[in-house]
């Protein structure tokens, strides 16, 4: 939903919620690396591969076939299957994902102690922030944070059920966060653009504002535990993927003279062919399963 409101307001000519963009994309990196290192003191690495395909890249692939038709960027079958396999892909986020995911793989598969992991994932930040583009510099940090707060997730528990301290962690985050964006909007960084300093001011802003949401959603869980914001966090990769159709290959915020007409046509369209794609890739999922 974040991802989607960046998006929208965006299109209809604002960027005061830019930074909800890269703040989803952190909420995602963070809850997908708690829950796979959740996964994993249960299970291991069994059928590591499989669920990562299954729930992720081949909703993809699906995805882009679907696309095809309405697509106007055909280059040939070669660029196409790199693209659906994530290898090199204009889905910037997939690509770091499919990335992350090995490096998971290959640390939980040959080492053993906790301290050299968390040495390798300060690696993997520290490379990611010299090499990685823009928009994976901002997220060097967010699926180990995740990992790390698996790892701690006995004393995270406790003290989430003092509501004080939720408040309190809720408030620092976002005074940090709008402290950094302040940061941002000055000369000195703004001249600083495509840099590891940048890049590291990007980061004060996203993943506190994320962790401040999070927290947020934890003093509202009575809301957020109802059936449709269950639905949402259920569908929210197809609905991460299909939003876009109808902002950029339908324009649905033209297609009426009412803006508000628009945005309830862009937003509910999306969540409607979202619920009916999460279906489709559902039934699919459940037929591999089958063979394999």
């Amino acid at each position: 939903m974040c991802i989607m409101t960046q998006h929208i307001t965006n299109d209809l000519g604002t960027n005061v919620f830019t930074m909800l963009g890269g703040t989803g994309v952190a909420i995602f990196l963070i809850l997908s690396g708690f829950g796979l290192n959740e996964s994993f003191k249960k299970h291991g690495l069994e059928k590591y591969w499989r669920k990562r395909i299954l729930n992720v890249f081949l909703v993809y692939a699906l995805f882009e076939l679907f696309m095809l038709p309405i697509r106007k960027d055909w280059n040939g079958i070669i660029p196409f299957l790199l693209d659906i396999t994530c290898i090199k892909t204009k889905a910037w986020f997939l690509h770091y994902l499919l990335i992350i995911y090995i490096c998971y793989w290959l640390i939980n598969r040959f080492i053993h102690k906790r301290e050299i992991k968390i040495v390798c994932w300060a690696i993997i930040a520290t490379l990611t922030l010299i090499f990685g583009s823009d928009l994976e510099r901002e997220q060097a940090v967010s699926f180990a944070l995740g990992v790390l707060m698996s790892e701690k997730k006995g004393k995270i528990i406790a003290c989430l059920e003092n509501r004080n301290y939720i408040i309190m962690v809720t408030g620092l985050s976002y005074a940090v966060s709008f402290g950094f964006l302040f940061l941002k909007h000055t000369d000195y960084i703004r001249s600083l653009f495509g840099t590891v300093p940048y890049a590291l001011i990007q980061i004060g802003i996203k993943m506190p504002l994320a962790i401040g949401i999070m927290m947020w959603i934890c003093m509202l869980s009575y809301l957020f535990n109802s059936a449709p914001f269950k639905l949402l966090g259920k569908i929210s990769f197809e609905l991460y993927l299909v939003h876009l159709v109808l902002l950029r290959f339908f324009n649905a915020l033209t297609m009426t003279s009412s803006m508000f007409s628009n945005i309830t046509i862009a937003v509910w369209g999306s969540i409607f062919m979202a619920y009916i794609y999460s279906l489709f890739c559902t039934k699919v999922k459940k037929l591999i399963e089958e063979k394999l």
